[in-house]
């Protein structure tokens, strides 16, 4: 009990109760949940849903046509913090912006991945206490063969 209370006990009881719900109405009857399947679904409930990588891409898209290169903080608060990182880490917003038309099923491509990417990280961070979460290594102190 004292695992289940240690990995529990940061979350609020509603969200809690949500999820103890949504996994007994789903589950197949053989499975007893882990604290972590129950955390991750009462996560779910407290913050929401996160949108797929293809509606921010989506969202990316419709920021270059509603607001273009000249208005890259209209664009920053519509597209929404994850989306905007992908975008500064895929060269920027005034390389979205000057995409060509026939490169933009590539470059979506890799604004996928860089959603991807970065969600599961957010993911991470709002699943566990920040003691928990190992640092990230910098490639300069990766091991060299």
């Amino acid at each position: 009990m004292d695992a289940w209370w240690t990995a529990l006990h940061d979350l609020p009881a509603d969200a809690l109760r949500a999820a103890v719900k949504r996994f007994i109405m789903t589950a197949d009857g053989n499975d007893w949940p882990t604290p972590g399947t129950i955390r991750q679904m009462a996560v779910e409930f407290r913050d929401g849903r996160p949108e797929s990588s293809q509606e921010t891409v989506g969202r990316i898209f419709e920021a270059v046509r509603r607001f273009g290169i000249y208005e890259p903080e209209s664009a920053k608060k519509f597209i929404g913090p994850l989306g905007w990182a992908a975008v500064k880490n895929c060269n920027g917003w005034a390389w979205c912006c000057e995409l060509k038309s026939e490169n933009r099923g590539i470059y979506a491509a890799q604004l996928r991945k860089a959603v991807e990417a970065l969600r599961e990280r957010e993911l991470e961070a709002s699943l566990l206490p920040t003691e928990l979460i190992p640092p990230v290594r910098s490639p300069s102190h990766s091991p060299v063969a």
